[in-house]
């Protein structure tokens, strides 16, 4: 039960890469989607200083994508950000791609937020991108592009 929750839970998350000002884009931090019509959240620290929502990438293992998207909500003061990416014009894009992302579903994967308290000793499994960063110089670039999954117990 376990592996099939972090399966999809990878299904459903990704590195949010945005533009820098040398025309590469950059990843930033940790996307994921709280809904199949496309709302995603990510940390307002990752999308701050963006201009051009076109071009900001998603990058999971195995491939990267540009979808058409819009901020919805941004609390500064919580570090969080709602985004959506629009389906039907996403829908659109990935038709005729051989692209596994969104060819072939009615809705973006998505994780169901859990609002309950969880009592001490619960297990709990993290998964992101902590460590994903670019290097190399002006003319060459490459990723290292580092997604983790991570147990605890809640103390």
């Amino acid at each position: 039960m376990i592996r099939k929750s972090i399966m999809h839970t990878m299904d459903c998350t990704f590195v949010v890469r945005v533009p820098g000002p040398d025309g590469f884009t950059y990843p930033m931090g940790t996307g994921f989607f709280v809904s199949g019509e496309g709302h995603f959240i990510t940390a307002s620290h990752v999308i701050e200083g963006v201009n051009d929502f076109s071009k900001v990438r998603f990058q999971q293992p195995g491939g990267e994508h540009v979808l058409n998207i819009s901020v919805i909500e941004k609390w500064e003061h919580l570090d969080i950000a709602l985004l959506k990416a629009d389906l039907d014009l996403n829908q659109q894009r990935f038709k005729n791609a051989h692209n596994k992302f969104l060819n072939g579903r009615n809705e973006f994967p998505y994780l169901e937020i859990d609002f309950e308290h969880q009592i001490e000793g619960t297990p709990i499994y993290t998964y992101g991108f902590p460590l994903s960063k670019v290097s190399g110089n002006e003319r060459i670039k490459f990723d290292i592009f580092c997604p983790r999954v991570i147990s605890a117990i809640v103390s």
